[in-house]
């Protein structure tokens, strides 16, 4: 994912920080760049958000300096792997500049490359993310009955809200997105995907959801330097997952469910009147899966040329 982020002389380097440790499962943040670009100024940052109360210096004679959550590492005259040092490494963040001199095992981790460019005849010390193996993603469930979203880090789920029988969740849908983000302590430009589920179910909530994703994908690529990406699913398929049926059915209104059958991986819809044979979908086994129900998602190339998936004309009102 493409991200760069831009600072002027003396200028504070917050958007970064908290973008950074923002993810809970990073291991290591590996700096490259010219002398003086700010890479020593970064790791001060960083370890002034982590609580760090030591001053920090560049461990250029040390090698290695640890701290109470990370480790600095120096490895301008280092070569080969860092196998003398990951003793110190266990449960901490790793900071290492000059990085591109070592061989690393880091499994989560951010490249970072630091430069000095003039813009506009002003100084920016810029920071541009040239790999990262850490991912935040958004997952949206809202043509169901019930609204669920969370924020998923590295295939795991970090946080999530669950809300039983909603059936106006246009009234509650921004404010539910805002608090997801604020206790993952993020936002939604520092996010790498958003899944979401087109239906069938209910068409104001399918639809909803996929609105919702379809506008953060056109308005970051054009504003925010992000290449967000955008995943989409029937609705079908998790519960064909999740509860190894023939024929599941979705709850369309009141009155309609949509009946589904899968035979030989074709899918055929008709509304049905056996409402009360909805199928009612486990959140827990996602929360602990969740890696099972993404893979059945598929990347948006386009989202001007996606449709929702329904069986005739579009079942509005409350469920």
């Amino acid at each position: 994912m493409k991200k760069i982020f831009y600072f002027k002389q003396n200028q504070a380097l917050d958007e970064l920080v908290d973008y950074l440790v923002s993810f809970k499962n990073l291991e290591a943040i590996l700096l490259d760049g010219e002398l003086g670009a700010g890479k020593t100024t970064l790791t001060a940052a960083i370890a002034k958000k982590l609580g760090e109360k030591k001053t920090i210096i560049s461990p250029t004679f040390n090698t290695m300096i640890c701290y109470d959550k990370f480790v600095h590492i120096d490895a301008y005259k280092l070569k080969g792997n860092l196998f003398a040092y990951e003793e110190d490494f266990e449960n901490k963040l790793v900071i290492i500049e000059w990085a591109k001199n070592i061989e690393h095992n880091f499994k989560y981790y951010f490249s970072i490359n630091v430069t000095i460019q003039t813009i506009n005849e002003d100084i920016y010390h810029v920071f541009e993310i040239t790999k990262k193996t850490c991912s935040k993603s958004l997952f949206i469930e809202t043509s169901l009955e019930d609204f669920f979203v969370c924020i998923i880090e590295n295939n795991l789920v970090t946080n999530s809200i669950l809300i039983k029988n909603l059936i106006k969740k246009t009234d509650s849908f921004f404010s539910v997105i805002d608090e997801i983000l604020l206790k993952e302590k993020t936002k939604l430009a520092d996010l790498d995907y958003i899944y979401t589920t087109k239906g069938p179910g209910s068409f104001t909530g399918s639809r909803l959801g996929f609105l919702f994703a379809s506008t953060n994908y056109l308005l970051q690529k054009e504003i925010s330097n992000n290449d967000l990406e955008i995943l989409l699913a029937p609705t079908y398929e998790l519960f064909f997952k999740q509860q190894k049926k023939s024929i599941i059915y979705i709850k369309a209104n009141k009155y309609k469910a949509y009946e589904i059958s899968k035979k030989n991986g074709s899918i055929t819809i008709n509304l049905s009147d056996r409402v009360h044979l909805a199928n009612k979908f486990d959140y827990d086994d996602f929360i602990k899966n969740p890696d099972a129900y993404l893979s059945l998602f598929k990347k948006v190339n386009s989202v001007l040329d996606e449709e929702l998936v329904y069986a005739s004309d579009p079942q509005i009102g409350g469920l």
